[in-house]
Formats: C-alpha cells, sequence, structure tokens
C-alpha cells in the first residue's frame, strides 16, 4: 500500500482474485477444487491435524502443538505443473520427522504465487516449514535439498537459497502472527529475536538478518554499491520492475550510451494453463523486435545473455515519454485545462490527431513485417515531443501472424481479447489502438469492461461541453483494421478542426428535477440489493481497505453505507441494522484506531445517526481513550477527527464530558503545534505537509471553529485562523486568478479533491468565512472554484471524485446564493449518472482504482448516494426561492 490514502498499486490483484463481484481479501479466498488438499489429505495419519477454512493456505499440525514464537523457517518453491509431485516427495518426510508445515491448497492458488501478479514478499512459496530449533531447522533444511533434488521453482527474493537447491530456502522470521497496530489502522509484523525482545519481521524482496541473528549457513550477503551486470552494463536507476524482474537505465561502458536493460527471473508466469513463462516471453520479445528492425518503430536490440539465472535483454534507450505520462502532463492534457480558449482545444486535438496517426503507423508496420503487438497500451508507447515520433515498446506479448494461439497477456481496458480464448488478428490490435488514443482524451479505460456504454457517452460529453467535434469521435470510435476507412476518418475528424468552437458553458450539462430524484432511487436501490446478512454478519461490497482497516470502517466500510442510506432516507432493513449493531459489539475495540476515518469515531457517527446514542458514547469513549490518539492530529486518521465527532455528539447529548474531551484534544494540539506564535506555528504533525481537509490544516481549522462556537475556554478560532492562513499561504496563484494547491510539500501535483487538495480546503475557507463573516476566506474559496468548474475526474467517488468537489459547489451555492456554483453542482450529479452502469432500477459505480462496483462512503456508490440527496435537497431550496 502507498500514499497516505493506502492505495494498492499492485497489491490490487490481492482483492479481485477471490470474487468478480467485489473487493474481497484473498484471506478470504475459499477453495472449490482444494486440488492439493485431498493429496495431502490421503497421506497424513492419526496425530495430525490437516486445518483449512479460507486463504490460499492449508496448515497441517501435530497434535497438541506448540510452536515456539519464531525462528528460522524453510520454503520450498515448485513450478506449476510439479506440485503433486514436489508434495508427494516431501510431505512423508515432514510427517515422519514430525515437523509443522503448511502448503498452498490448491493449482490455481500455486499459479498465482508463481505469477508476476503476487507481491514479492509471497512469491514463489509453496511450502513452509517450521522447525521448533535451530538444530533441528539445519537437519531438515539439508535434508530437504537432498529430497528435492531434480525440482525447479522461482527464486524466493525475500530467502537465502541453500547452497545445491534450486528450491529450498530459509529465513528468520515469525511462526506465530504478533503485531504493532498505528493510528492508521497499518499492522507491522513482529518477530522475537534470541534476546527475548520483540522487532519489525522485515518482509524484504532481498534476504536480510535481523539484528543478533546470524546465518547458520554462513555470512549475510553483502550487497555492492555499484552494479555492474554482464562486465559490462552499470546500472543507473530504476525504471520499472514486477514480480517477474526490474528495467532498469544502465550505462554501457563499452559505448558510453545509455541503455535499457530488461531482467527476467525464471519459473514466473509458469502455471498449470499453459502460460509462457517470463524467460519465453522475454525471448519472445526479442524475436519480435529482431523482426521489425528495420521499421523504424521499435528500439533497437543491443544484446541479450543470461547472468547468473536471469535473462537479459539490452535495448537502446528511446528519447521521449510514455503516452501514459503525456496523457496526466497539464500542458498536454484538454481535461485538466482550465477555461481553455478556442486556439487550446484546436492545439490539443491537432496534437492528438498527430499523435494518432503515428500510432497507427506504427502499427501498420508491425503488421507487414508480420507481427501482432497485442499488449498495446499507452505504457507501452513512446513519444518524443521534441522530434515527434512514436516508438512502440515492451512486445512481450507479440504474436506472429499465423500464429492460432489465443493471446494471454494483455492491459484492462485495451485489448478486448486475452484470457478470452480467441485467436490474435488485426483488429483486436486496431481496437486497442482506439482506447489507447481515447485515453489521451480522458484516462477511464479501466472502467470500461465494468460501464461499457460509458465510452461513446463521455466522448460525446467531452466534445459538447470541454471541447471537441463529432468527426474526431467518429475516428476515435470507429478505427479498425480497414486502413482506408481510418484514414477517411482521420481525413475527417483533421478537417472538423478548422470549424471547431469553444463550448457555451452556460449551457449546463444537467438532469431534469426528476432525474436527480430517480438518480437518487436508483443508487439507494443499487446498494440494498448488495447489502444484506449472511450467516449473522453483513455481506456487501466494500472499498479494498475495508480488509486492511477493518468492515465497520466509516469511509471504506459498512458504516458509511448506513450512514449514508440513513441520510438519505433510504429504507435499511432492520436485520441489516441488527447485524451491524452486533458486528459493533463483538468487535475488540483495543484492535481498533480512534480515527474518523478507519477507527472508532467513524463507528461513532454512524451509530449516533441510527439512533444508539448510548453505544456511540460508548464507542466515541474507546476512541478517546486510545493510547494511539495523538499520534496523528488529522481529521481521517487522528486526534481532530475524534474530537469533532465528540464535539457531534455532544450537541445531541449535551454531555459536558464530551466537550471537556474536545477541548482537552484542541489544548494539546494547540500546544504542540505552537498556535500561540502563528509564524512558527508547525502546522503538520508528520513528515509530510498535505494540503486539505482530512489530512492538512484545513481539517484542522473546521475543528477548532466548531469548537469556537462550543466553547469559550480559549480562543479556539485563533487557532482555526492560524491553519487556514497556513493553507492559504500554500496556495499557487495562477495568471487566470486562479488558486490551485499541491497535493503536499513533497509531491508538486495539483489535487482538487476532498481528501487532499483544493475541494477540501475549499470547505474550511467556507467555514471559517461563516463563522468570522471576513471577506478574504470567501474570495480565496471563489478564486479556487475558478479552477474547479467544468473539470473532469476520472472517478465519481467522494474523497478522491467528483462527488466530493459536488458536495463544495453546494456549499459555495448556499452561502452566495449564486446559481453558477448550483450548476456546478447539478452538472457534477449528471456526470455521477453518466459513470454510473446497472438496470433501469440499480445503479452502481466503481470503487477505487475501477476492477470492481463499491459501495463504500469513500470511493463508491454511497459517497454518491449522499451527494445526490444534498443535491435534491438544494435545488428543492432554490426552487423554493424562486417560487
Amino acid at each position: 500500500m502507498y500514499w497516505i490514502e493506502k492505495r494498492a498499486g499492485r497489491e490490487l490483484f490481492n482483492y479481485v482474485f477471490c470474487s468478480s463481484r467485489k473487493y474481497t481479501s484473498i484471506a478470504d479466498y475459499r477453495s472449490e477444487c482444494c486440488d492439493y488438499y485431498p493429496l495431502v489429505s490421503g497421506l497424513i495419519g492419526s496425530g495430525w491435524g490437516l486445518h483449512y477454512s479460507a486463504g490460499i493456505w492449508a496448515k497441517v499440525l501435530p497434535e497438541n502443538y506448540l510452536s515456539v514464537n519464531s525462528g528460522f523457517k524453510i520454503h520450498l518453491s515448485c513450478n506449476s505443473q510439479n506440485g503433486e509431485k514436489m508434495l508427494s516427495a516431501v510431505v512423508p518426510y515432514l510427517l515422519n520427522k514430525r515437523v509443522a508445515f503448511k502448503f498452498i491448497v490448491d493449482r490455481r492458488c500455486h499459479s498465482y504465487v508463481n505469477s508476476q501478479m503476487c507481491t514479492k514478499s509471497a512469491s514463489g512459496k509453496f511450502i513452509t516449514v517450521y522447525p521448533q530449533s535451530n538444530e533441528e531447522f539445519k537437519n531438515v533444511v539439508r535434508e530437504l535439498v537432498a529430497l528435492t533434488l531434480g525440482f525447479d521453482g522461482p527464486y524466493i527474493l525475500s530467502d537465502k537459497r541453500m547452497e545445491g537447491s534450486k528450491v529450498v530456502f530459509y529465513r528468520f522470521g515469525a511462526f506465530l502472527e504478533r503485531s504493532d497496530l498505528n493510528v492508521r489502522a497499518e499492522r507491522t509484523q513482529l518477530v522475537q529475536l534470541p534476546s527475548g525482545k520483540w522487532s519489525v519481521d522485515k518482509r524484504t524482496p532481498f534476504f536480510s538478518l535481523p539484528e543478533g541473528v546470524s546465518d547458520p549457513f554462513g555470512d549475510a550477503p553483502e550487497y555492492p554499491a555499484e552494479v555492474i551486470i554482464h562486465n559490462r552494463y552499470r546500472a543507473k536507476g530504476w525504471l520499472g520492475d514486477s514480480n517477474k524482474g526490474g528495467v532498469y537505465l544502465a550505462e554501457d561502458l563499452e559505448t558510453g550510451l545509455d541503455v535499457v536493460l530488461k531482467e527476467v527471473r525464471p519459473h514466473i508466469n509458469d502455471d498449470a494453463d499453459g502460460i509462457s513463462d517470463s524467460i519465453s516471453l522475454l525471448f519472445n520479445e526479442e524475436k519480435a523486435l529482431v523482426s521489425l528492425k528495420d521499421t523504424g518503430v521499435v528500439p533497437q536490440v543491443l544484446d541479450s545473455f543470461v547472468e547468473w539465472e536471469n535473462s537479459f535483454l539490452v535495448l537502446e534507450k528511446l528519447p521521449g515519454i510514455t503516452l501514459g505520462t503525456l496523457r496526466a502532463q497539464e500542458t498536454f492534457s484538454l481535461c485538466l485545462a482550465t477555461n481553455p480558449t478556442r486556439e487550446r482545444i484546436i492545439e490539443f486535438y491537432q496534437a492528438l490527431l498527430d499523435i494518432a496517426e503515428k500510432v497507427l503507423e506504427a502499427i501498420y508496420r508491425a503488421h507487414d513485417a508480420g507481427v501482432y503487438i497485442v499488449d498495446v497500451a499507452p505504457q507501452n508507447f513512446i513519444f518524443d515531443e521534441v522530434s515527434g515520433k512514436v516508438w512502440l515498446i515492451d512486445l512481450e506479448a507479440a504474436r506472429f501472424v499465423g500464429d492460432e494461439r489465443a493471446a494471454q497477456i494483455g492491459t484492462l481496458g485495451y485489448a478486448d481479447n486475452p484470457g478470452q480464448g480467441k485467436p490474435f488478428d488485426a483488429q483486436l490490435d486496431l481496437s486497442a489502438a482506439a482506447n489507447v488514443i481515447y485515453n489521451l482524451v480522458c484516462p477511464v479505460n479501466e472502467l470500461f469492461p465494468l460501464n461499457p456504454d460509458l465510452k461513446a457517452s463521455l466522448l460525446e460529453y467531452i466534445s459538447t461541453y470541454v471541447g471537441g467535434s463529432v468527426e474526431v469521435n467518429r475516428f476515435i470510435l470507429g478505427i479498425s483494421a480497414d486502413r482506408d476507412k481510418n484514414l477517411a476518418l482521420l481525413a475527417a475528424a483533421k478537417a472538423s478542426l478548422a470549424g471547431m468552437k469553444q463550448p457555451q458553458h452556460e449551457a449546463c450539462y444537467a438532469l431534469q428535477q426528476n432525474g436527480y430524484v430517480q438518480l437518487q432511487k436508483r443508487l439507494a436501490a443499487g446498494i440494498q440489493k448488495n447489502l444484506s446478512v449472511m450467516e449473522g454478519k453483513l455481506d456487501y461490497r466494500p472499498d479494498y481497505r475495508a480488509a486492511i482497516v477493518g468492515d465497520l470502517s466509516l469511509y471504506h466500510g459498512a458504516s458509511g453505507i448506513l450512514l449514508s442510506l440513513k441520510q438519505s432516507k433510504a429504507e435499511i432493513k432492520p436485520e441489516v441494522i441488527a447485524a451491524y449493531i452486533a458486528g459493533v459489539k463483538a468487535t475488540n475495540v483495543q484492535q481498533v484506531v480512534p480515527g474518523l476515518g478507519v477507527g472508532l469515531a467513524g463507528i461513532a457517527k454512524t451509530l449516533m445517526e441510527l439512533g444508539e446514542l448510548g453505544l456511540a458514547t460508548e464507542v466515541l469513549q474507546q476512541a478517546l481513550n486510545s493510547e494511539l490518539l495523538f499520534d496523528s492530529f488529522d481529521i481521517f486518521y487522528g486526534a481532530s477527527g475524534v474530537g469533532l465527532i465528540a464535539l457531534e455528539l455532544y450537541k445531541t447529548t449535551n454531555e459536558p464530558m464530551l466537550l471537556e474531551r474536545a477541548e482537552c484534544i484542541a489544548g494539546r494540539i494547540w500546544d504542540e503545534l505552537g498556535l500561540e506564535a502563528p509564524d512558527d506555528a508547525k502546522i503538520i504533525h508528520n513528515e509530510e505537509v498535505f494540503s486539505g481537509y482530512y489530512h492538512g490544516a484545513s481539517g484542522l481549522a473546521c475543528f477548532f471553529t466548531e469548537l469556537a462556537e462550543l466553547s469559550s475556554a480559549r480562543n479556539w478560532f485563533l487557532a482555526a485562523e492560524v491553519c487556514i492562513n497556513f493553507e492559504l499561504r500554500q496556495a499557487q496563484q495562477h495568471v487566470d486568478g486562479y488558486l490551485t494547491w499541491f497535493r503536499s510539500d513533497k509531491r508538486q501535483v495539483t489535487s482538487p479533491y476532498l481528501r487532499v487538495g483544493a475541494a477540501g480546503i475549499m470547505h474550511a475557507l467556507l467555514r471559517c468565512y461563516r463563522h468570522s463573516g471576513n471577506a478574504i476566506y470567501l474570495e480565496a474559496c471563489e478564486q479556487a472554484a475558478l479552477y474547479l468548474r467544468n473539470k473532469i475526474s476520472v472517478t465519481p467517488g467522494y474523497l478522491n471524485g467528483f462527488s466530493g468537489i459536488g458536495f463544495i459547489f453546494i456549499e459555495l451555492y448556499e452561502v452566495t446564493s449564486n446559481i453558477t456554483y448550483l450548476a456546478e453542482a447539478k452538472r457534477l450529479g449528471a456526470l455521477v449518472q453518466l459513470f454510473s452502469f446497472g438496470n433501469e432500477h440499480e445503479l452502481s459505480v466503481a470503487g477505487e482504482d475501477s476492477l470492481r462496483p463499491a459501495d463504500d462512503l469513500g470511493s463508491g456508490s454511497a459517497g454518491c448516494l449522499l451527494f445526490i440527496s444534498r443535491l435534491i435537497g438544494a435545488c428543492a431550496a432554490e426552487e423554493f426561492q424562486h417560487a
């Protein structure tokens, strides 16, 4: 997980492995066939227990087994074709030695741990053995080396391999689960050292030993400060990596030129279904590149070799950036432009069509040379902004004309064929090329499998309300294997640029009033259909982070879903509420963090909404007493969010203790951040200074302002002003009069969202304005609104999408009565419908990272429902005012 939002990145596959219906943890996997389980079950006898309920591992333990906390564990890897053979060879030996072990439960999971989708820390591990002493470890590991001679498997990156073996590895680690919980609900796995001290169990993608632990078979390896590969290529930097290997920038010491070095490890992607292993794919790429060397559209192959066990391909270093990188640049993207002029719109489409022509030409040349690209995606094109040239890269999936095998590799949202068992042809490359060109207009391709209707409808919206033409749309949507037709469509698209006009934003994109009411009902129905009780527990469609932070969390789990339904006056079945309350009561609060976003304060907020004030107070009291409370000060994870809910509950119950505890929190934050001396204030508690409401100073400003309206113990609004003025000093002032904010001091990317960025700061500015009447705050908010208007986010969610931005425009309308802001909120509400999918009765939206539907408050349908409900209220008020 990365960034403060805990984005999954490459770990996302862990949350889509089990279900096509929703995100769920791989720990919840239920094996339907248990291929390996019957085999092992038939080998064990009395005195042993075979344990499996869920997940990818089954455990085999002796009766009355008592494990040591930690020690040297043994891992065995195995290629995917020989799982049964290895189990048949190894399990009887381990049973005879009475050593506990676990094994991968079925072939599907075996293929997964041997794939590039698996995390590096878990990669290749097929059997794990738990010797109970160092002496037993040394005896067993040596005997396993002899027993498994002739087997092959992936190298286990976290371990050291035994000499003379290809599949036996070891590392020092925890045998029993023990972890520390931090304020962000992240668990740090712990290991007990021989000294008795507990330390972090570092699961690095290379072998390392904790302090005070020595290697029973020699010294730990030393890693050189400078890496020279094949006595010729000096590694200079990292360009990318996955479980199958790395891509590096290197210097050729013979020529002095920079080159690209691609490395792959054996037995990765070598699965029981016949998908080519990583080395075969690298050889395939070399063959394709050599076939295309005279076309001028691929990098030249400079060298290939095997170093140790890994295979390398050395390629010409091309100038430029990937099309994915180009699309993310505000200087290029039309959807990121602020109030683009007609000239800016035409300039964008001229550049787009020029790139599109070169993309198609590159594919045509490849096809004419007898090569299908297969994995046609933005990251696999290099574009040189100086020369305007386009190259194809990463051709490992390429097929040669006449090869009737189905393509197995592709990028979601681009290639239509991979995994569907169809032979590849030119049309599939060209349809993927159309999706690449589409991505340069708006990067929503990952949504297409869930919401295929979005493709044409969003392009029509962009051309009408952002800028474009019918002819450009026809070209993008009409690209096919018919080259003459493509040429004619391209010519018509280019000709249309001369007559392109700047959109009139006054003709606002919106639904009729009843349209928003129907949208509200359909979103609620989509949530209700997927919210039920199974075996006494809630079953629903969460965000994937619920697997980490807990099923009851406000923004990722069940609490936010119930909160949204309740505030939208939608029906919640009594058995659902009963199961939720039972789940809260059964929760071990010592294992739940205190914060609003993912912890106890968020649960208390939902209980309050459900009318369970006594239980809400009890849960919030646990948050207030948490040892983690002051480990962060922000609204999402930290003390100010807990304080805000204490004030909310105080206004309902008039319980003095709640106000007193909120004052204590505020006083602690005031003192530690030095808010008495504004010029010296250390606004941020942690290392990175984020902008925005949930992780920045704006959230603190809202907490202090709320407290100022309920308590006169100190001049709390002084602290609020210090915080909001800090945010204003971080703003980027643009010549066109609008304000923007970078994500943080360490990541200077403009962010518009509620969680991090402009929308959250606007909420705080309005809160401070309503309290103080200081026009500076309203003026700054309206300057920020200039940037956000008429933009498109690629997700409709609340925290990091346009539903959260829509909330802010409703607030701005309510403060100013400026109908322009309500019109912008209506536009965003109509976009929620555009991005939704389902039927005439029920709608859903894709969750974060767009691979599964989700109903959570932070990224899914619940956040959209809450926004639409608030929008309906604002529209009704506006109609009443003008009646």
